[in-house]
Parts: C-alpha cells; sequence; structure tokens
C-alpha cells in the first residue's frame, strides 16, 4: 500500500565501497516506489507497471560505502499507475560491483 516502507539487507563482507545496481519485476499488479541505499539521500523513482510480466533492465542506485554486517536498501511504495491492480514489488537481485 502507498507507504509502505521495507528495508532490503545486502550482506557485505569486505568493507569498501561498491556501486548497488538492481533488477526488478514489471507486471501489471506492480507499484510505483522510491528506493535508495542507507546513508544517502538520493532516492530513484521506479514505475513497476507493465501491461506483462516482465524486468527492469539494471537501475544505477548509486554507491554505498560499506562493510560487515551489511548494508541496506530502502524502499517506500509511493503509489501505482491507474492501469495496475496492485501495489506489488519484486526484487529480482541485487549487484554490487567494488569502487576503487
Amino acid at each position: 500500500m502507498p507507504g509502505g516502507r521495507f528495508r532490503v539487507g545486502m550482506p557485505i563482507s569486505i568493507r569498501g565501497r561498491y556501486r548497488v545496481t538492481v533488477y526488478a519485476e514489471t507486471g501489471p499488479d506492480h507499484g510505483t516506489i522510491e528506493i535508495g541505499t542507507f546513508g544517502s539521500a538520493a532516492m530513484r523513482r521506479l514505475e513497476l507497471y507493465a501491461p506483462r510480466d516482465g524486468r527492469t533492465g539494471p537501475v544505477d542506485i548509486g554507491i554505498v560505502e560499506s562493510g560487515p554486517p551489511h548494508g541496506s536498501l530502502f524502499i517506500t511504495v509511493t503509489g501505482k499507475d491507474p492501469r495496475s491492480t496492485g501495489y506489488a514489488v519484486e526484487l529480482d537481485s541485487i549487484v554490487l560491483t567494488p569502487v576503487e
């Protein structure tokens, strides 16, 4: 539902800087979200509605400085496209790439 918030842990075993990229599922019952990393004021808005089930391409969330035990993504459901039948959110994968 709109205003719903949740945190997704990202296990990070080595302290450092990582670029965070996510892939999410899209579909006729999906909502609109804002997603960002812990400690970052920048949030990305993602519209996850699509007429048929699918997947986003890579979505760059930014760089996180983190380490053991983990980093976190924060997701807030902000609404939905008028054609959507729900507010579903499905993260397919989170990719962490070390940054020098």
